[in-house]
């Protein structure tokens, strides 16, 4: 089981719900992990796009606010084992750390050759005992992770070792992950979708969504709800976003099936 998972520390939680659930996200229940620091509006909230997952943590005002890449599995330290198996194979550094936490809390941190760290927590199954997501998302809404990085290679090692599926993209399918290479894409099992791009700065996040719909008509939904858009075409918009966040716009892109 993995899914997409990455988490929004923001000291505007209650402006990142609106904007979350206006374009198609469905709350999903508390976030279990704490804040990073006391805030006086809003609780760890997830929200569940039709593939992926996004939380959304407060932070005190003048606290830093970003996007923290993330990932949900099933069993943690089943999946510590078999990323650090894969590692071994491959002859890479192990990836997982030992699990930490116990039952539903457990987590462990993989580590990518290029730098980035980031968390794997342990899933809740829905009430049915599925791993499916709240069945009021938006079904065509997916969550894609960004990956913008100096070592291409190492990001895309990071992937595979976790278990996401590499996705052959056309060249014309996107305009904001690279097409020359059929492994700068990957899939999650669970939900969501990855992108590896070259960046000189240092190994970050950020945040985006696929839409498998008439971005024309989400649009318009977004602007009658008071969200300020600043690019559309026909195959992408970009949003403002609350608060400071590096990039102050969240995009959107026509999902594309290889």
């Amino acid at each position: 089981m993995l899914r997409v998972h990455p988490t929004i520390y923001t000291a505007h939680p209650l402006a990142w719900r609106q904007l979350l659930t206006d374009l198609g996200l469905a709350v999903s229940g508390a976030d279990p992990a704490p804040p990073v620091a006391p805030s006086p509006e809003g609780t760890p909230t997830k929200f569940d796009a039709g593939a992926g997952r996004v939380a959304v943590h407060p932070v005190a005002a003048g606290q830093a606010e970003f996007v923290a890449f993330g990932v949900e599995v099933g069993d943690v330290a089943e999946f510590a084992r078999r990323t650090n198996l894969w590692a071994a194979e491959a002859a890479h550094t192990p990836l997982a750390s030992p699990p930490s936490g116990q039952g539903a809390d457990r987590t462990c941190v993989i580590s990518a050759g290029d730098g980035l760290s980031f968390t794997a927590t342990t899933a809740r199954r829905s009430a049915d005992g599925s791993w499916t997501v709240e069945t009021t998302a938006d079904p065509q809404l997916g969550v894609q992770l960004l990956w913008y990085t100096p070592d291409r290679a190492a990001a895309k090692a990071a992937l595979t070792g976790i278990g996401a599926r590499p996705l052959p993209i056309a060249p014309a399918a996107t305009d904001h992950v690279a097409a020359a290479d059929d492994a700068y894409c990957f899939s999650a099992k669970n939900g969501g979708t990855f992108g590896v791009l070259s960046s000189a700065e240092a190994p970050h996040p950020v945040l985006s969504f696929t839409y498998d719909g008439d971005l024309s008509a989400l649009a318009q939904r977004l602007a009658a709800a008071g969200h300020r858009l600043s690019t559309l075409t026909d195959r992408s918009l970009s949003v403002a976003v609350p608060g400071s966040l590096a990039g102050s716009t969240l995009s959107v892109r026509t999902a594309v099936v290889p």
